[in-house]
């Protein structure tokens, strides 16, 4: 059997129990916890003039560190980890500590503390009109930090006051791409709206602990969300996709609510009785061109004046021109950057962080 290699001399190990002032020639400490805790106090640190290969290994000998753990405790006016002391609190677990600044020890523990969590992805609650489960918005704890994933969906309303089921993705496919209505869903499981945004799960918190929950209000950057909607442009055009856009930022509280702001929001934040602004940044948001025409599937007569229904799919054998003459069709006023209208807008989620 293979061998890792060897040195030439044997390490610098000694047993020790109680409190131990650390030598500086130690290099190995076997920590007796079967006759009770065990203090380890390191060396005060040379500044400037440090060993950069420094190590100490400090284990639990008799595998009793879970009842009586080991503290490694640094000099006065000195840190491990931040701190003026570590514990290891595991049977037959170890450290090994190093020296990272003229102040500051290091200790890298060989098993995962407690207090260090990773939940795995979770959905965000109040997203249950999103019928594929590999679509639904999710968010992950890693430690202290809060990680987020896919789109926020804005759910969109239909004509019976009914949420739309989402079921696909920004790749334009059947769910919302067909529907020209733009009212968010404010139902059950829906979107409190506000001026200039809204909140989702009606403003109930979004995670599914109150363990999970931040502990400050984070904010993202501006965020570039996206919908796609059916439309025509003129009578002879057939019937095409179009591509609207608009920036929005992400605010989640420290109660777990998660938060859309337009531009428009920000803007009467600041100066509540005035205009909204002309900015730069106000030119992003799309609206649809003068003369428009979105169509609306829910009740469409084709020239047979038969009554079809989308039913998640595009319709086949329509007459276009008879549709376009509908009154069920009619010219599209939608604003992406209204809370009104900014419904089936997808935010994507991939760069928005926060820390509990």
């Amino acid at each position: 059997m293979s061998t890792l290699f060897r040195t030439k001399y044997p390490n610098q190990e000694q047993v020790v129990s109680g409190t131990y002032n650390v030598d500086d020639e130690d290099s190995v400490l076997k920590c007796n916890t079967s006759l009770g805790a065990v203090t380890i106090n390191l060396l005060e640190i040379p500044s400037e003039y440090w060993n950069t290969l420094y190590k100490l290994y400090v284990v639990d000998n008799s595998g009793n560190a879970a009842t009586n753990n080991i503290t490694i405790v640094a000099p006065t006016g000195f840190t491990i980890n931040n701190a003026s002391s570590m514990v290891i609190n595991v049977n037959g677990a170890g450290c090994i500590v190093r020296i990272c600044a003229d102040t500051k020890y290091t200790g890298a523990l060989n098993y995962n503390p407690a207090g260090n969590t990773d939940t795995g992805w979770l959905d965000l609650q109040g997203f249950s009109w999103i019928t594929t489960s590999t679509l639904v918005p999710q968010y992950r704890v890693i430690n202290n930090q809060i990680f987020f994933r896919r789109n926020l969906v804005i759910p969109l309303v239909d004509s019976g006051g009914s949420v739309i089921n989402y079921a696909t993705d920004a790749t334009y496919g059947t769910t919302y791409v067909n529907t020209a209505r733009v009212t968010p869903f404010t139902g059950v499981g829906g979107v409190t709206t506000f001026t200039g945004g809204c909140y989702f799960n009606n403003g109930a918190s979004v995670l599914q602990s109150a363990a999970h929950v931040p502990d400050a209000n984070y904010e993202s950057a501006w965020i570039i969300a996206t919908k796609s909607q059916i439309f025509q442009a003129i009578p002879a055009t057939p019937n095409a996709i179009g591509l609207y856009h608009s920036p929005y930022i992400l605010t989640l509280q420290t109660d777990g609510v998660l938060k859309l702001e337009t531009l428009k929001a920000r803007e009467l934040a600041v100066y509540p009785t005035q205009v909204t602004g002309n900015s730069i940044l106000r030119y992003l948001n799309s609206n649809t061109i003068t003369s428009s025409f979105s169509q609306n599937f829910d009740d469409v007569v084709d020239s047979m004046t038969t009554a079809r229904t989308l039913n998640g799919s595009l319709i086949t054998n329509y007459d276009f021109n008879q549709i376009k003459s509908s009154a069920r069709l009619h010219n599209t006023t939608f604003n992406p950057a209204e809370e009104d209208e900014f419904g089936a807008m997808a935010v994507p989620l991939m760069n928005f962080l926060a820390y509990k």
